[in-house]
């Protein structure tokens, strides 16, 4: 039996975010579900991030509220995009989404759900980085 949690009314009590390697720490603390979102999407390719996503070069219609970010390119080079606010669960869907993309960013996540219970989220970038090789290895 498959549970879904709902993050409706949830607070982020630490984000700890590095690089794959584990050297550069790019932030530690309480974020909003917001700011989670934009760092979680940041650390992606622009290809994967457009294809799987909903972000946008340019806003998709005016009566909408999106926001402009400026990420960092496949190449270097600086992007802008669009994007508008989500709820908590659609964040953490996100997050979950990227998950299987995310080859350069580790990330644990602790969140205190409405009625007190605590999850943890946690993603090691290297193990996927190696299963991905691996599975290349093995298939040749």
């Amino acid at each position: 039996m498959t549970q879904t949690v709902d993050y409706t009314g949830a607070k982020i009590m630490n984000l700890t975010m590095t690089s794959a390697d584990g050297r550069d720490q790019i932030v530690y603390g309480p974020v909003s579900f917001q700011k989670l979102r934009r760092l979680v999407l940041s650390s992606l390719s622009l290809s994967d991030l457009f294809k799987n996503f909903n972000v946008f070069k340019s806003p998709r219609t005016h009566r909408e509220h999106y926001k402009k970010y400026v990420f960092c390119g496949d190449n270097g080079t600086v992007e802008c995009m669009y994007m508008y606010n989500v709820n908590a669960n659609e964040v953490m869907r996100d997050l979950t989404k990227s998950m299987t993309m995310n080859v350069s960013t580790n990330f644990f996540l602790d969140v205190k759900l409405k009625n007190g219970i605590m999850v943890n989220i946690s993603h090691d970038a290297s193990k996927l980085l190696f299963s991905r090789y691996a599975s290349i290895d093995i298939a040749l």
